[in-house]
């Protein structure tokens, strides 16, 4: 469950599947459903808490693949109603948190911090932090 920063949607996934149900939180009214456009329910292992951008404008989230091979970070345009960013991810996606501007994701990722860029579309930083399991086998 995740609550838009304005306050007036949540996001909410049932707790099994791939989907997620946007909320109008004053009228408890359902305002969009969206399907993990990426994975069936039958390979997906399981899906992140999504996380608002500060501006409101955009969820992600992470979804591993259910022969735990990996995942793939998705980020879907509340205002357009798509999904308008995917990385896939060789390891289980652990976090994911915005930068203030909404520009920059930074994607925990066994033992890797990641910064992907929504505007280049790209990966502009990543590296290893010292001392956790598998990062050296991640890349």
């Amino acid at each position: 469950m995740a609550v838009s920063p304005d306050g007036k949607q949540f996001l909410g996934n049932n707790g099994s599947g791939s989907s997620y149900t946007l909320w109008d939180a004053n009228e408890l009214s359902v305002v969009d459903q969206f399907d993990n456009a990426i994975l069936s329910d039958s390979y997906t292992k399981y899906m992140t808490t999504p996380v608002y951008s500060p501006n409101g404008r955009y969820v992600a989230y992470a979804t591993e693949f259910d022969d735990d091979l990996g995942s793939v970070m998705v980020v879907y345009d509340l205002k357009n109603r798509h999904f308008s960013h995917q990385l896939p991810m060789l390891k289980k996606t652990s976090g994911l948190a915005w930068s203030p501007d909404s520009e920059e994701i930074v994607i925990w990722n066994y033992g890797r911090l990641i910064k992907y860029n929504l505007d280049d579309d790209e990966v502009v930083q990543q590296g290893e932090v010292k001392g956790q399991d598998g990062a050296d086998r991640m890349f």
